[in-house]
């Protein structure tokens, strides 16, 4: 399943509203070694935490804060926002992802 049909489900499965916009608010450290730690998300519905939590612990090695001179972890703060499609914006998504790859194979 991708990334997009995933979040897509648990958009159906919390039966929020086609065009709403919800926001996460998430906080992680990145640690001396640029890896990221500690997520914590705050969200109206726990599957949205946990999607958000899922998408900040795929992001890729940082690199980390240096004080000094010396490599120190740091805090974040990142707000997320889920726009849940409607279904001409879905509409409108598809046909443009069919044109991209029609004119690729050109």
């Amino acid at each position: 399943m991708s990334k997009d049909q995933r979040l897509n489900e648990v958009f159906k499965n919390l039966n929020l509203k086609p065009g709403s916009d919800h926001k996460i608010a998430v906080i992680f450290t990145v640690d001396e070694n640029g890896y990221i730690t500690n997520i914590k998300a705050r969200a109206a519905y726990p599957e949205l935490e946990a999607e958000a939590i899922r998408i900040v612990s795929e992001l890729p090695r940082m690199e980390p804060a240096i004080r000094n001179g010396i490599a120190v972890s740091q805090n974040y703060s990142l707000p997320i926002i889920f726009h849940v499609e409607s279904l001409q914006e879905e509409k409108t998504r598809i046909r443009k992802e069919n044109r991209k790859k029609k004119k690729d194979k050109e």
